[in-house]
């Protein structure tokens, strides 16, 4: 399993580039943190393997296969996007859930897709919201109910825009945990944009550094350094270990 971003090349406005040349390569169990500051473009391409936005060049591949040449029906089924902003219609928790079921739902849903809904319901300890209005809930429950629904549609890449923005730490270690899980155990590839770096260093295993719309740095642990986060974000930084895990810590840049 393969996702390929050959030249990627994106503007809103013409002759003002958001995405610049992006390439990148990833396997089934690779769980990818998308990292840098705000406006680095890190949305704009999450939004562009959605197939939210259009890109003006370069391909998108799984497979080999270009992804854009794939019906709607036939991209659900790939790719499930989680995005930052959550907004469910006035329907039960269930059945918000029981949404991620459609493209594979010709006339109404089977015993086994119920199956799955429990099991999700299980998995993220959602029992007590099944039956409670999508769109009253808290943010941080509606973003484990957008993430429970994005993994029933059983995809092969789930897209994450700061999928623990909204969540206390406790739900960040659940929902963090339990994406790596499900990412390894299903042979997935997952792309999550964050910000907390430690976060991302202990659940993920490969990362992508962006600025100004471009790739600075991809690969392993390894490329989270000094000189690499310093102009990632233009910041001090400093990383000890702590307990085997590598720790980051962000200071200013004094002026000099």
């Amino acid at each position: 399993m393969r996702l390929d971003g050959l030249n990627i090349n994106f503007e809103y406005i013409k002759n003002k580039p958001v995405l610049n040349d992006i390439n990148f390569s990833f396997s089934g169990g690779d769980f990818v943190a998308v990292l840098g500051t705000n406006g680095a473009g890190k949305s704009t391409l999450i939004k562009c393997l959605a197939s939210i936005n259009k890109i003006n060049s370069g391909e998108i591949k799984y497979n080999g296969e270009n992804i854009n040449k794939l019906n709607s029906k036939e991209k659900a089924k790939l790719i499930s996007y989680v995005p930052q902003s959550i907004n469910f219609p006035d329907v039960s928790v269930y059945d918000a859930i029981l949404i991620g079921r459609r493209p594979y739902i010709n006339f109404e849903p089977k015993e086994s897709d119920y199956k799955m809904i429990d099991s999700v319901i299980h998995s993220f300890n959602l029992q007590n919201l099944a039956f409670k209005k999508a769109n009253q809930i808290s943010g941080g429950e509606k973003q484990k109910v957008a993430i429970a629904r994005a993994i029933v549609q059983e995809p092969s890449v789930i897209l994450f825009d700061e999928p623990t923005s909204s969540l206390d730490v406790n739900n960040q270690l659940d929902v963090l945990d339990l994406i790596s899980k499900i990412t390894k155990e299903n042979n997935l590839i997952s792309i999550m944009i964050i910000h907390d770096i430690n976060l991302a260093l202990r659940f993920a295993n490969k990362f992508m550094l962006m600025k100004g719309g471009k790739v600075l740095k991809l690969g392993n642990a390894e490329i989270i350094n000094k000189e690499n986060l310093d102009l990632t974000y233009n910041v001090n930084s400093k990383i000890i270990n702590f307990d085997n895990n590598k720790i980051v810590i962000f200071n200013k840049k004094e002026n000099i």
